[in-house]
């Protein structure tokens, strides 16, 4: 049985167009952030509280890495946010109170 919870979320390189100041003679510079998706954050959020109030290690992949896009190509993830846990899937955002009760049912069909 897996102790942990797997959440795959997207997230975007934004670049800003001379967004650092004229300073010393030098040219300004572009300026690259990242930037996620509210929904992608909001599960993030929730699973990293749920994993702590049950004692279950965090895996966070994103897929703007090649590691976290191999790794969702592998395990077939399409739509974001995605939680795994325990070969059981959420896709999309779901609450706090809904991702316990899911994750605390499985755990209960694994024990027995």
């Amino acid at each position: 049985m897996r102790k942990s919870i797997t959440i795959y979320v997207k997230s975007e390189w934004k670049i800003k167009p001379f967004a650092s100041t004229f300073t010393t003679g030098h040219l300004p510079q572009h300026k690259i952030e990242r930037f996620i998706w509210r929904e992608d954050a909001t599960m993030l959020k929730v699973a990293t509280e749920v994993a702590a109030e049950l004692g279950l290690k965090l895996e966070v992949w994103d897929l703007a890495t090649p590691r976290g896009w191999f790794n969702a190509l592998i395990n077939n993830v399409k739509k974001m946010p995605t939680i795994i846990f325990s070969d059981h899937r959420l896709q999309g955002v779901v609450s706090k109170a809904e991702l316990v009760d899911r994750l605390k049912v499985t755990v209960n069909q694994l024990a027995t």
